[in-house]
C-alpha cells in the first residue's frame, strides 16, 4: 500500500507541476515576451486584445483540465483512492482557483485596453496627444505584468 501511495503522490505532484507550468505560459508576461522575441514591431491594442484572448482561451482548457484532475481513478486500488483523493480534490481546486484568477485579471487589462481606445478615439478629433500616451502607458503595464509566481 505505501509504495502505491509513494508512486500516485509522485505522479499527481508531475500533474500538478505540469499544470502549473502550462498555466505560467498561458499568462499575457510570457505570451508578451513571446511576440517582442520575434521582433516584430507591435501593432498596439489590437495585439494586446489577441494575445488577451488567447490567454484566457488556454486558460478556460487548463480549468477543464483541473475539474478532470480533480475525479478520482477508478482503475486504482480502494485504500489508495481513499488516502489520494482528497489531495487530489484539494490541488485541482486550488489549481483551478489560480486560472480563475488569471482570466479575472486578464478581464481587468482587457477593460483598461478598451477604455483607453475609447478615449484617444474621442479625443482624436480633438488633436490631443494625452490618450496616446494613456494608452502607451497601458501597453507598458501589459508588457510588464509578472503575476506572483507560488
Amino acid at each position: 500500500l505505501e509504495a502505491m501511495l509513494r508512486e500516485e503522490i509522485g505522479s499527481m505532484l508531475k500533474e500538478v507541476s505540469t499544470f502549473r507550468t502550462r498555466l505560467s505560459d498561458s499568462s499575457v508576461d510570457s505570451m508578451m515576451k513571446e511576440v517582442e522575441e520575434t521582433g516584430i514591431p507591435s501593432r498596439g491594442t489590437e495585439e494586446s486584445m489577441q494575445i488577451l484572448a488567447t490567454s484566457d482561451n488556454r486558460i478556460s482548457c487548463l480549468l477543464a483540465e483541473a475539474q478532470l484532475m480533480g475525479q478520482p481513478d477508478d482503475e486504482q486500488n480502494s485504500e489508495v483512492k481513499s488516502h489520494v483523493s482528497g489531495v487530489r480534490q484539494g490541488y485541482a481546486q486550488l489549481l483551478g482557483e489560480n486560472a480563475q484568477l488569471r482570466k479575472s485579471i486578464n478581464s481587468l487589462f482587457r477593460n483598461a485596453l478598451i477604455q483607453a481606445a475609447s478615449l484617444e478615439e474621442a479625443h482624436a478629433q480633438e488633436g490631443g496627444n494625452k490618450i496616446a500616451a494613456t494608452r502607451e502607458a497601458i501597453s507598458n503595464t501589459l508588457r510588464r505584468f509578472r503575476p506572483n509566481q507560488q
